[in-house]
């Protein structure tokens, strides 16, 4: 048996119905609802000598390494980020966790009335219940002293060395001024690199300096080094606010996303999101920043950072992270296998 990602061919008619361009196979279709463009994995017990145009060769091997180029290939034409390095592996990731309820890309495959998730590709590839996404939350509460807690486990990622960060009135207070950006890391692995970080901003002051409070995503739990995705909201001369997004690379800030002014309401939440290469700022429940951008992946950490300037407050309460892919609720896993193009849904 042999694997390939394939696109379709035919009209969608009667006598030309929409398939990949193979006779006999078994296939993941990977559309969109209602969409007649988009990708299916297909499985064939005969394959052609000659791979068909549309199509790309995934291999025999469910369990063997994916050759880099096959699997960067498999990733950037269904527009995902693939962790495991198998053909099985990435196929039970793509179904069950990359896809979409908002019909971007194919729903979710649904967990079967014994709580399994069952794949079938030519065979029962995967048969296991469903997986746990994480969530992690930190309160706060606690008696006011130094550095962050009692929920988690909190470490210094990087930033200024001066900057100092307290528990006090049950919120996160920012307790140096005069110094940069300090970064704080939820020291908890999330399920994957998929996930957001944010926390409720509950005093943003300003006298004539920026002040900023900032969630960040994508923090490599092993080094602990100051790299990953930061949204950020900057505090100027009252009452003006910036949203931001940067990258930063050890350290190395880089501006992904021009700033944008808002007015945000008295106490405000601050969400960064890392989905796929998608990164986004969103205060509120409005995504008010956007970009592409793919230079950090993998990294399953997240944390927070901020900057106080004079004598000005800067106060967090409510920090919260998580998978973004959520428990599926939708059935979407179209199997055919087929001479005929008959089909059945599992």
């Amino acid at each position: 048996m042999r694997f390939y990602l394939s696109s379709f061919i035919g009209d969608g008619s009667l006598d030309n119905p929409f398939r990949p361009p193979f006779d006999d196979f078994t296939i993941i279709d990977l559309r969109p609802p209602g969409s007649p463009a988009g990708l299916c994995l297909v499985a064939i017990d005969n394959p052609p000598g000659v791979t068909p145009s549309g199509a790309i060769d995934l291999g025999e091997d469910l369990d063997g390494i994916l050759p880099v180029p096959v699997k960067r290939r498999l990733g950037n034409d269904l527009s995902v980020t693939l962790d495991p390095d198998d053909l099985r592996g990435s196929v039970v990731e793509l179904v069950i966790l990359h896809g979409k309820e908002d019909g971007s890309r194919w729903r979710p495959l649904k967990a079967n009335h014994q709580g399994f998730h069952e794949v079938w590709l030519g065979e029962r590839i995967y048969h296991a219940p469903t997986p746990q996404l994480t969530v992690i939350t930190e309160s706060f509460n606690r008696a006011d002293a130094a550095g962050l807690g009692p929920d988690l486990t909190w470490v210094t990622v990087g930033g200024w060395s001066g900057a100092r960060w307290a528990t006090e009135a049950n919120e996160a207070r920012k307790t140096n001024t005069g110094g940069g950006l300090n970064t704080k890391g939820a020291d908890s692995d999330l399920a994957t690199d998929d996930h957001y970080a944010e926390w409720l901003i509950t005093k943003l002051d300003a006298a004539g300096a920026a002040n900023r409070s900032v969630a960040q995503t994508r923090i490599p739990g092993a080094t602990h080094n100051d790299t990953g995705y930061q949204a950020r909201i900057d505090r100027t001369t009252a009452p003006s606010y910036e949203v931001r997004l940067d990258r930063m690379d050890n350290g190395s800030r880089t501006e992904i996303a021009a700033p944008v002014a808002i007015t945000p309401t008295l106490s405000y939440i601050l969400r960064c999101e890392a989905d796929g290469s998608t990164i986004r700022a969103i205060v509120e429940g409005t995504t008010e920043r956007s970009v592409t951008d793919t230079n950090i992946t993998g990294n399953l950490q997240t944390g927070v950072s901020g900057t106080v300037r004079t004598l000005d407050d800067v106060r967090q309460d409510l920090f919260e992270a998580g998978d973004l892919a959520a428990p599926p609720a939708t059935v979407n896993l179209f199997v055919r296998k087929s001479r005929r193009h008959a089909s059945r849904l599992v």
